[in-house]
């Protein structure tokens, strides 16, 4: 969240480094990874953002044998991204992640 904090405070450079370090340190974790895409998006970069999602979608979702991903968290880097959430909203549904993106936009304020 600080990292997140940071890019919706105007200071993205500092945010993004910590979320990148994060996401690091936490393995490549979904939840990591999407706080990073989110902010890469809220920070004016969504090709980079969009590229972290395809790594969330490959690692935790689209392949064989992967877990699949929480649909609140790619609902909430598309939603960063102005794109359209609505086919992954629908698969949240009781999806207890889903509360993250009423977080994400209350980093806006």
């Amino acid at each position: 969240l600080l990292g997140e904090a940071l890019v919706a405070a105007a200071r993205a450079p500092e945010g993004l480094e910590r979320l990148a370090a994060a996401a690091q340190a936490a393995r490549r974790h979904p939840r990591a990874l999407a706080a990073l895409a989110r902010a890469r998006a809220k920070a004016g970069d969504p090709g980079h953002a969009r590229a972290v999602l395809d790594e969330l979608l490959d690692k935790h979702g689209r392949t064989s044998g992967a877990p699949i991903v929480a649909p609140a968290l790619v609902a909430s880097v598309l939603v960063a991204l102005g794109a359209e959430p609505e086919p992954w909203l629908a698969r949240a549904c009781g999806d207890p992640t889903l509360v993250l993106l009423r977080i994400a936009g209350s980093m806006e304020r």
